[in-house]
């Protein structure tokens, strides 16, 4: 089971396993139920329920999950992308919707065939074994499919801000690179080449890729992203923008120690003073701005 935790699984394979997961572990947890069942009837209770009887009992007990269950997996995978501080909120506030949603539902059904029986006393009589059901869910999809983020083991110290932009540099232009990439454009994909890129922008879970006037989508961060960038081909200039060398013009610099990077196409973008050793392999036209 562990081995199904992935680190950057695509979203819509994501949803497609969390969805045939849920199935076929309800599929397989209802016929052992129902098997268990009928060898309590025949061997404690000395009953003569069918199969089928065992089955429908087994269902009624247990079908809202098989809906709940993937809204639920598809929920959490949400809530583990969004890395901000309201994920304790919004995980209790999934837990407790999921609970309401199985708890009406189940006490719904039991009404339906039963109209003698009462909605609190449903409420009060169902509530344990869903919140147990939840419970068992919640752990099995936080232990074996929630995707696991890659973290350094090793805290190195900080470099210092001259030494951060150059080491970044460093990295750039030591190892080789792949000269396409795939990207996503609407609901499709497209291989592009790299040098056709201008800027690269940070857009949350996303990286922007802008050539000329097309706009791409790559499922990426920065950091990952400036490893598989080509050699001496682009330099990273904010923690949002890296830019491809040759479609730089010019750079105004700032009395503050930051500065504007002046694009061929007349766009500008902010230049960080952290990453402005970087721009000093190369012999850019530059102007002091007031």
């Amino acid at each position: 089971m562990l081995a199904i935790r992935t680190t950057n699984a695509v979203p819509g394979l994501s949803v497609h396993r969390d969805i045939v997961l849920s199935f076929f572990g309800w599929a397989v947890f209802l016929t052992a139920a129902t098997l268990y069942c009928i060898l309590y009837n025949q061997f404690v209770a000395v009953s003569t329920d069918t199969f089928v009887h065992s089955f429908i009992w087994g269902f009624r007990e247990y079908a809202p999950w098989l809906v709940i269950t993937p809204v639920l997996m598809m929920q959490l995978r949400r809530i583990h992308q969004c890395n901000n501080s309201n994920f304790v909120l919004r995980y209790a506030g999934l837990v407790i919707l999921m609970l309401s949603a199985a708890l009406i539902t189940r006490v719904g059904v039991e009404m339906y065939f039963n109209s003698e029986f009462g909605f609190v006393a449903g409420v009060v009589d169902f509530f344990p074994i869903q919140l147990s059901v939840l419970a068992f869910l919640v752990i099995i999809w936080e232990w074996c499919l929630a995707p696991v983020k890659v973290e350094n083991s090793q805290q190195l110290p900080a470099p210092s801000v001259d030494e951060q932009g150059a080491l970044e540099f460093s990295a750039a232009v030591d190892r080789p690179k792949s000269h396409n990439v795939l990207v996503i454009k609407g609901n499709g994909e497209r291989l592009i080449r790299w040098d056709s890129v201008e800027v690269i922008c940070a857009a949350g879970n996303y990286i922007e890729l802008y050539c000329a006037d097309e706009k791409y989508l790559l499922r990426a961060s920065m950091k990952q992203l400036e490893q598989d960038l080509p050699t001496g081909c682009f330099v990273r200039i904010h923690r949002s923008y890296i830019v491809n060398i040759a479609a730089i013009d010019r750079i105004i610099t700032q009395a503050a120690g930051n500065g504007v990077v002046v694009l061929r196409n007349a766009q500008q973008l902010p230049l960080s003073k952290s990453y402005k050793q970087a721009l000093k392999a190369y012999k850019f036209a530059t102007s002091q701005s007031a």
